[in-house]
C-alpha cells in the first residue's frame, strides 16, 4: 500500500470517528431537551421585541413593523399584527410538541429556497416540517383548562402567528416568509401546523458547532412562572444563557427596554421596574438559575 493511501485512510477513520462523536453528542442533547419539554426558537427572532407584555384585545391589535434586528451579516425584520405573551405561549407550545414528535433526521418538504440567506452546517436546509397535534395536546402543554373559550383563543393565536411576515436581507439578497407557514384543522382532534423554514432550521439544528443556532426554552420551567412578564424575561434570558454570556451584564434596565421598549412616564417606569424585579425573583427560584 502506498504511503499516501495509508495516510488518507487514517484521515478518513479520524474524520468518521469525529463525525460519530458529534452525532452521539447531538442525539444525547436532543434527548435531554425532549425530557425537559424544550421549545427551540429561532435565535434572531428571540432577540426581537416580538411579544407585548400585556394581553391585547382583538379590537385593539394594530399592524406594526418592528425595527430590523442585525443577524449574521444581514438583518431580520418583522411585519404583522401585534402579538402578546399568550401568543408566545402558543408558539412555544407548538415548538415543544414539534421537538417531541419530529426527529433530527426528519424528511423536510420545500418551503422556500433562498440559498443566499442560509447559514452553514447540517441545518443548512430550507425545507419545512409539519406537526400533527390536537387541541387537547396544546391545552395540556400550555397548562390551561379545557373549554371552548381557551380553544377559540388558541385558534386565533395560531392565525395571528401565521400572519407574521419575516423579511431577511443579506447584501443584495432578500427573502420573505411567514413565522408559521400555515395550519389546518378538523374539530378538536386533528390539527396540522407547518413550521416556517426558520423554525424548522432551529428544530433540526444539531446543537454542536456549525450545526445551526437556536434558543432552548424549557416548558417545564415556564409553567412554574406566572404568565406574562416573567415568561417573557425567562425566554430572553435563555438567549443570553445559550450564548454563554453572563446575565449580570444585562441589568434590570436593559431587560426592561427589551421587554417594554422606551418609556419616559415615571409612574409607568415604576410599575415596569417593579414587574421586572418580581419576575427576576421568580426566575431565580428555578433550579439552575441562582
Amino acid at each position: 500500500m502506498a504511503p499516501s493511501s495509508s495516510i488518507n485512510q487514517k484521515k478518513e477513520i479520524i474524520a468518521a470517528k469525529k463525525e460519530s462523536k458529534l452525532k452521539q453528542k447531538s442525539i444525547a442533547l436532543r434527548e435531554s431537551e425532549k425530557k425537559r419539554h424544550v421549545a427551540r426558537m429561532d435565535m434572531p427572532l428571540g432577540l426581537m421585541q416580538l411579544f407585548a407584555a400585556r394581553r391585547i384585545k382583538a379590537d385593539q391589535r394594530r399592524y406594526r413593523e418592528l425595527p430590523p434586528q442585525a443577524w449574521n451579516g444581514g438583518t431580520i425584520q418583522i411585519n404583522g399584527p401585534e402579538l402578546d405573551f399568550f401568543d408566545q405561549d402558543v408558539l412555544f407550545a407548538i415548538l415543544a410538541l414539534a421537538m417531541q414528535q419530529i426527529d433530527r433526521d426528519a424528511i423536510t418538504e420545500p418551503g422556500s429556497m433562498f440559498p443566499a440567506l442560509k447559514t452553514g452546517g447540517s441545518a443548512n436546509d430550507s425545507g419545512t416540517v409539519e406537526l400533527q397535534t390536537s387541541m387537547a395536546e396544546l391545552v395540556k402543554i400550555l397548562g390551561l383548562k379545557h373549554g371552548g373559550m381557551q380553544e377559540k383563543e388558541i385558534r386565533a393565536s395560531i392565525k395571528r402567528l401565521s400572519s407574521i411576515l419575516i423579511e431577511a436581507k443579506a447584501d443584495r439578497a432578500w427573502a420573505t416568509s411567514h413565522l408559521i407557514a400555515g395550519a389546518v384543522g378538523y374539530g378538536r382532534d386533528s390539527i396540522k401546523i407547518r413550521l416556517s423554514w426558520r423554525l424548522t432550521r432551529a428544530l433540526l439544528a444539531t446543537g454542536v458547532s456549525g450545526g445551526g443556532s437556536y434558543i432552548a426554552i424549557s416548558m417545564q420551567e415556564r409553567q412554574q412562572l406566572k404568565a406574562g412578564v416573567p415568561r417573557l424575561i425567562h425566554a430572553l434570558l435563555c438567549n443570553f444563557r445559550f450564548n454563554n454570556q453572563n446575565t449580570n451584564k444585562f441589568d434590570a434596565e436593559t431587560i426592561r427596554k427589551k421587554i417594554y421598549g422606551d418609556e419616559s412616564d415615571r409612574r409607568i417606569l415604576h410599575r415596569q421596574r417593579h414587574a421586572i424585579s418580581n419576575s427576576l425573583s421568580q426566575i431565580k427560584a428555578l433550579p439552575g438559575w441562582q
